[in-house]
C-alpha cells in the first residue's frame, strides 16, 4: 500500500470514528430520533382505585401479556400508625403470588407513576413504581423508585432514590433491545454540590453501573444559582470522591 492510500485510510477511519459519536449530544436528555434510541416504556394506569382517606388508599394495575396471561400489581397506601407506608403485591392470572406483600415506601406518599418495560434480558416485563418523596427538597424533584425485576422464581425488588424519573431517561445504550437507565442523582464534595449522571444496567435482579457504554458518562454538573448545563471538569481525586459517594448512595442496590 502506497503512502497516499495509507493517508486516505487513516482519514476514513478518523471520519467514521467521529461520526459514530456525532449521534450523541453532549448533555442529556437526548434529542428524539438520535442515538441511542429511547426504550419503549409502557405507562400503566390504575385499573381500579379506592377513594383516599386517612386510613388507606388502594389501587391495582394490570399488565396483559397475552389473552390467557396477565399480571396484577396491587398497591396499598396505609396510614395506620404502627404500619404506615406503601405496600406492593404482584399476582399472575392464576392468582399465584409473584411478589408477596413488600414495603416499597416507608411513609404514605403520592404514587407519581407506574411503568413497565423490558429491563433485564429474560424477555419478561419488569415494573417501576415511582413515589414522590413529598418533602419539597430541591424543587420537589426527589423521588423513590422500586424496580420489580423478573427472576426465575418470580420478581425481586430493588429501590433507588432518583430525581424526576421519566420515560426519556431509558435508552438502549447496549443496542440489544433492553433498557439502560440514565440515573440522575445529587452528590456533594466539600462545599460544592453536583448533579451526577450515570448509566445503570439491569442484570437479572441486580443493578450495575455501566458508564462504559457511553463516552459521555459519568458526568457531573455543578449546582449553581442560575441554570447550568455545562459538565464540570474535575481532577482525578474529585472524580474518585464523587464516584465513591455515588456508590454509597446506591448502597446494597448496586452489584459490584
Amino acid at each position: 500500500m502506497n503512502s497516499k492510500a495509507i493517508v486516505f485510510a487513516i482519514i476514513v477511519l478518523c471520519l467514521s470514528t467521529i461520526s459514530s459519536y456525532a449521534f450523541e449530544k453532549d448533555f442529556p436528555p437526548y434529542a428524539k430520533k438520535s442515538f441511542p434510541p429511547i426504550c419503549k416504556i409502557q405507562p400503566l394506569n390504575p385499573k381500579s382505585e379506592t377513594n383516599r382517606n386517612q386510613r388507606q388508599f388502594k389501587s391495582s394495575y394490570i399488565l396483559t401479556r397475552s389473552k390467557k396471561e396477565s399480571l396484577t400489581l396491587h398497591l396499598d397506601m396505609s396510614y395506620q400508625k404502627n404500619n404506615s407506608g406503601v405496600f406492593a403485591r404482584l399476582k399472575n392470572s392464576t392468582g399465584k403470588e409473584m411478589i408477596k406483600v413488600v414495603k416499597v415506601g416507608d411513609h404514605p406518599s403520592n404514587i407519581k407513576k407506574v411503568m413497565s418495560a423490558y429491563l433485564n434480558k429474560d424477555n419478561r416485563k419488569d415494573f417501576m413504581i415511582i413515589l414522590d418523596a413529598g418533602d419539597g427538597y430541591l424543587s420537589g424533584g426527589r423521588q423513590y423508585v422500586s424496580f420489580l425485576l423478573s427472576t426465575p422464581k418470580g420478581y425481586s425488588v430493588q429501590q433507588l432514590e432518583v430525581y424526576t424519573l421519566g420515560q426519556e431517561d431509558f435508552y438502549d445504550y447496549s443496542t440489544d433491545n433492553k433498557c439502560e437507565y440514565l440515573h440522575q442523582s445529587f452528590t456533594s464534595e466539600g462545599k460544592e454540590s453536583y448533579w451526577s449522571f450515570n448509566i445503570l444496567q439491569f442484570i437479572d435482579d441486580k443493578i450495575v453501573i455501566k458508564n462504559q457504554l457511553s463516552r459521555y458518562f459519568p458526568k457531573w454538573i455543578k449546582q449553581t444559582i442560575r441554570p447550568n448545563s455545562k459538565a464540570s471538569t474535575l481532577n482525578k481525586q474529585q472524580i474518585e470522591i464523587l464516584s465513591s459517594r455515588y456508590k454509597k448512595q446506591l448502597g446494597s442496590n448496586i452489584f459490584k
